[in-house]
């Protein structure tokens, strides 16, 4: 009679474990337990909600700045036309 196996009918991507923490993996020990967050705090600084997000630079490109200093330009506002493509540029830079 042959040897029956036993299998597990629950699929193995459906079982993974959770990644360890980082303090669990350098010192091989949980870490001790977490105060309660909804406890009042001693600070009276804001908690921080998101992390912020790095935002890399957009592509400022030649069109870009020649639409924007002639609408200084047509504005009435501008100056000399360098001054003009300068200050298109300086606000394409900061974001106006």
């Amino acid at each position: 009679m042959a040897k029956k196996t036993t299998t597990s009918t629950t699929p193995k991507a459906a079982v993974a474990k959770a990644p360890k923490s980082s303090a669990v993996i350098a010192t091989g020990k949980a870490p001790a337990a977490v105060a309660n967050k909804s406890a009042a705090r001693d600070t009276g600084a804001p908690r921080a909600h998101s992390i912020t997000r790095i935002v890399e630079p957009k592509e400022i490109t030649y069109q870009m700045i020649a639409l924007r200093a002639f609408e200084i330009h047509a504005s009435g506002t501008g100056g000399s036309q360098d001054d003009n493509w300068y200050r298109a540029e300086r606000e394409l830079r900061n974001g106006r």
